[in-house]
């Protein structure tokens, strides 16, 4: 998450940029007009131009961002897949127990279950 933190700080400093040059665009308008002078157009042009190249700036981390969302989707997407066919082969696994008990003979049911057991147990313990 560390690479979506930092998008997001660069975000937030964008947009604190941004404020500052309108705050500064408002500023001078408002000076031109106190002090009875001419707006200085060039210089608002300009500012005008870096507010522009910001919201770019902005924007393409603003994809950046989306797609960093998407992976994590995605992880998501694998992660539950993995944990619904875990789901599917443990039913899976009920159901076989359960016809088999159905079909065998029970003595035949109990020798291969004992068995079955008995595997398990020495797997888990080694």
């Amino acid at each position: 998450m560390l690479e979506k933190e930092k998008i997001l700080a660069k975000m937030l400093e964008i947009d604190e940029t941004k404020r500052n040059i309108r705050r500064q665009i408002r500023s001078e308008g408002e000076d031109a007009k106190k002090n009875r002078r001419q707006v200085n157009h060039s210089w608002i042009a300009k500012a005008k131009d870096k507010i522009n190249h910001l919201i770019e700036d902005r924007d393409a981390l603003r994809l950046m961002l989306g797609e960093l969302k998407e992976r994590k989707k995605e992880d998501n997407r694998i992660l539950n897949r993995s944990t619904s066919d875990h789901r599917i082969k443990a039913l899976i696994q009920h159901e076989f127990l359960s016809i088999a008990r159905d079909r065998l003979n029970p003595s035949i049911f109990d020798e291969i279950y004992d068995e079955a057991v008995r595997r398990a147990v020495e797997k888990i313990d080694s």
